[in-house]
């Protein structure tokens, strides 16, 4: 899989800069920029939504946050908008890793199946792999669904270890090519068990920096 999306290894190095639109099911838009410095493990993402403008940074292992221009902003503001330390960590983790998929398996020190099960995704024919993380990473478990030709990933499930919590499955279109990398361009996220599309994530732009 990762021979497909990154055949010289390139993800651990790489400077990227990608911009989103994300779309609810609701209808409502939202614009997201990110800048991902694998090498020195830092990361940026802006978001615009209504009338705020917020970018959250992890740099030098610490989190810190603008809101619409300001850099004090009050712990209370902060709490309301999302924005306490766990929950940049959060939104971190769920951009990095997802948007870095398969790349990144190996640093968080996912446990792969060897071998995949066959499965179906929107009829057509796919490898069903699993894989699960160790209890600091969350227990998860993930099944990636390979395009059983190219290895290529179609998709992705992500089954929570908490019971309360709802899983979430990612159908993949398309593709980004930023010199060898090959990232999908679309995603359309649905909860699980129920299957309510969640919201549609678009590259709209994509560049690698630093070159």
């Amino acid at each position: 899989c990762r021979d497909y999306h990154d055949p010289g290894r390139e993800w651990g190095r790489a400077m990227l800069w990608l911009a989103l639109e994300e779309r609810s099911a609701q209808g409502a838009v939202r614009s997201v920029e990110l800048v991902f410095d694998n090498a020195r493990g830092d990361f940026h993402v802006k978001i615009a939504e209504g009338s705020n403008r917020i970018t959250v940074s992890y740099k030098d292992g610490a989190y810190s946050a603008v809101v619409n221009g300001r850099h004090d902003v009050a712990p209370e503001e902060l709490f309301r908008l999302g924005l306490t330390p766990p929950e940049m960590e959060r939104l971190r983790n769920r951009y990095a890793f997802t948007y870095g998929l398969p790349m990144n398996l190996d640093r968080a020190q996912a446990a792969i199946a060897p071998q995949g099960a066959l499965a179906r995704i929107r009829g057509a024919p796919a490898l069903a792999v699993t894989v699960t993380f160790p209890a600091a990473a969350g227990s998860d478990r993930w099944l990636l669904y390979l395009d059983p030709a190219t290895c290529a990933l179609s998709a992705y499930a992500v089954h929570p270890a908490r019971p309360a919590a709802c899983g979430e499955l990612a159908l993949l279109d398309g593709e980004i090519a930023l010199g060898e990398l090959r990232l999908p361009a679309t995603r359309r996220v649905y909860s699980l068990p129920a299957g309510a599309l969640l919201r549609t994530e678009t590259i709209t732009k994509a560049k690698r920096l630093g070159e």
